[in-house]
């Protein structure tokens, strides 16, 4: 994530001082259309999950354009809605497609973990996103899982790395922004702060489910 941050600084650093990145033009057009640009991110952001298609570049515009609160509020929106169009796409649509490919092993396990975990399963892939977003959402179709359990587990589960993301999004634009090197060595305190608080809940969350499986057991 450190090395993330400081390439990504470099980069928009440079293509600024290029003129490539004119960080006025899109202030003054959130400026002007305080409700419409939300609301087109959250269709966008709500859009690309149903394709395929990687959503972290809008966590990191997310915290760029809004800041880390705001911006993560809307990612997370953004989200909730792309995973809830994916699920329900697979679970009325196509589910008899991707049911025939969700046959490989990895998926075959994590069949069976909702089997014995639930929800708690849901939780673990969105805490932990070991799997891609978009076929995730496609997957969680096919299994029982109820809908509404479906969408609130995912949305709380999803806002500790949407709300990292957005920090480092914020952090790179201000930084670019603002040149200063008081700010840079805040922004890479407060980056790493973040990363390790979720590392910290990532390893909690999974001491949990073992002890819960092993309880079972």
């Amino acid at each position: 994530m450190i090395v993330f941050f400081l390439v990504s600084v470099f980069w928009f650093f440079y293509l600024r001082r290029q003129g490539y990145i004119r960080a006025e033009y899109l202030l003054v057009y959130l400026e002007s259309h305080p409700t419409l640009a939300p609301v087109l991110f959250i269709l966008l952001y709500g859009i690309l999950p149903v394709f395929f298609l990687p959503t972290l570049p809008l966590n990191l515009g997310a915290g760029f354009l809004w800041g880390p609160w705001l911006g993560s509020f809307l990612a997370i929106l953004g989200a909730a809605m792309g995973a809830s169009l994916a699920f329900l796409s697979s679970r009325y649509l196509v589910g008899g497609y991707f049911k025939e490919q969700f046959k490989q092993p990895i998926w075959n396990r994590l069949k069976e973990g909702i089997d014995k975990q639930g929800w708690k399963a849901v939780a673990f892939t969105r805490i932990a996103p070991i799997f891609p977003f978009g076929p995730l959402n496609y997957f969680w179709g096919i299994t029982p899982i109820p809908f509404r359990r479906y969408v609130w587990v995912s949305a709380v589960f999803m806002t500790p790395p949407i709300i990292l993301f957005s920090f480092l999004g914020y952090s790179v634009g201000d930084l670019v922004l603002k040149e200063e090197s008081y700010d840079f060595t805040k922004h890479v305190f407060l980056l790493s702060g973040a990363a390790g608080l979720l590392v910290f809940v990532r390893v909690m969350i999974k001491r949990f489910f073992k002890k819960k499986e092993s309880e079972l057991s």
